[in-house]
């Protein structure tokens, strides 16, 4: 089981570092096999470590004519934001439900965001999504095992949808405190 854990969470970074789009695959399988809190431990683990490796290596390939582009360039406000409150909109960008996971590490590494910013924002905003669909992966696994077949039907039931229900809140809150914090957006 360990080992197991081990390989997926290395797979899980591999994939997020290489810009596989299987996140929520991943949390789902991570509830899944592992059960909703050791599956949300191994995806927060994996896709952090992840995001770090996409981070550093946008940090140091992108050279002063891609920060510079940036900063002068449409994407000058997701600089100032890195430069502004690193982790605070770091943080933002991570609990947005349509933000892309990819590019924001990409665009953290070459606008130079502040790395210990940077990997507490993206863990600690990893955690809220990976707990829900670990917990949605862990019902789907308890419909697999007393042998229901999977319908519709499932995302009625209390595993299924309190998870469901913090994945609305969760972006409910985020897109008002988005309209209080500035009236354009983030970006």
């Amino acid at each position: 089981p360990l080992l197991a854990l081990a390989v997926f969470t290395a797979l899980y970074a591999v994939a997020t570092a290489a810009f596989v789009p299987v996140g929520l695959v991943m949390m789902l399988a991570g509830g899944f096999l592992f059960g909703p809190l050791i599956g949300t431990f191994a995806t927060v683990a994996g896709s952090t470590a992840g995001a770090i490796m996409a981070y550093l290596a946008a940090r140091f390939a992108a050279g002063d004519y891609i920060r510079d582009r940036l900063t002068t360039g449409r994407l000058r406000n997701l600089v100032e934001g890195f430069e502004r409150a690193p982790f605070g909109y770091l943080l933002t960008l991570r609990l947005l439900p349509l933000s892309p996971f990819g590019l924001v590490n990409v665009a953290a590494g070459c606008a130079r965001a502040p790395f210990r910013a940077y990997v507490a924002a993206t863990a600690v905003g990893a955690v809220p999504y990976s707990l829900i669909y670990s917990y949605l992966g862990d019902g789907l696994g308890e419909a697999f095992l007393t042998s229901r077949t999977p319908t519709a039907a499932i995302l009625l039931t209390p595993d299924s949808a309190w998870p469901l229900a913090a994945l609305a809140g969760i972006s409910l809150l985020t897109a008002r405190f988005i309209r209080r914090e500035r009236p354009g957006g983030i970006a």
